[in-house]
């Protein structure tokens, strides 16, 4: 007797249940939406207005009251652990090439030290060679001499 009570759908269903009443609208009274959920063409001057009284009493509030937010910090926030290390490994690979560029470390005096002997060897080499430059146009002029004195001696 009690299947033929409940109707095709099986289940009872309870007073509050969906498709009863209204069928999901809304009433104009309750809320400033019409029966499709948009604004009601009245309600948008009315809105506005209430705001603005709002914001003109924070004004006036915000310029008594000095309120703190509590999650405005001066100090920055925590880094973690990784990101910590990494500014650290930055700070002293900044104040290494400084000391380096300064001359100031074991590394910059070997190399300042292996530039001015490589300058060195490069100087004498650059003496040599000159002199050796000289040496050839020497034995030339001396070649071009006696060619001419030979000549000479023919004619």
């Amino acid at each position: 007797a009690g299947m033929a009570s409940r109707g095709r759908g099986g289940k009872k269903r309870g007073g509050r249940g969906r498709g009863r009443g209204r069928m999901g609208f809304t009433r104009p009274e309750g809320n400033d939406l019409d029966a499709f959920g948009m604004p009601a063409s009245g309600s948008s001057s009315d809105e506005s207005s209430s705001e603005e009284e709002v914001e003109s009493k924070r004004k006036g509030v915000a310029a008594l009251i000095e309120t703190e937010n509590p999650n405005a910090r001066a100090e920055p926030p925590q880094m973690s652990r990784k990101q910590r290390e990494e500014m650290e490994k930055e700070r002293k690979r900044k104040e290494y090439m400084k000391l380096t560029l300064e001359g100031k470390t074991d590394e910059a005096r070997a190399d300042l030290a292996r530039l001015a002997i490589i300058r060195k060897q490069r100087e004498e080499a650059a003496a040599k060679k000159k002199e050796e430059q000289e040496k050839k146009e020497a034995e030339k002029a001396a070649a071009k001499e006696r060619s001419l004195a030979a000549t000479k001696a023919r004619s």
